[in-house]
């Protein structure tokens, strides 16, 4: 689900959400599979601001030249 004026920001893209979908659906066509885990979440208010992490992992596999390769990220979101 997403805001009508909704944005995406990661290491490997930032723009709109229409964008977002479209290289997400173009990876999808040439075999792109990745899977995120979100794991427990804070939120820290102090007066009229707030922090909130939440625990990640992203998954992906890829073929190789000769084997099929693991990588995984763990980390933080803020």
């Amino acid at each position: 689900m997403w805001h009508d004026d909704g944005v995406m920001q990661a290491t490997w893209f930032q723009g709109t959400r229409d964008a977002f979908i479209k290289v997400s659906e173009e990876g999808w066509q040439r075999g792109v599979r990745i899977l995120h885990f979100l794991g427990g979440s804070t939120i820290d208010v102090a007066g009229t601001h707030a922090i909130a992490q939440t625990k990640m992992t992203i998954s992906q596999r890829a073929k190789g030249r000769k084997c099929t390769v693991r990588r995984g990220v763990h980390r933080a979101v803020l």
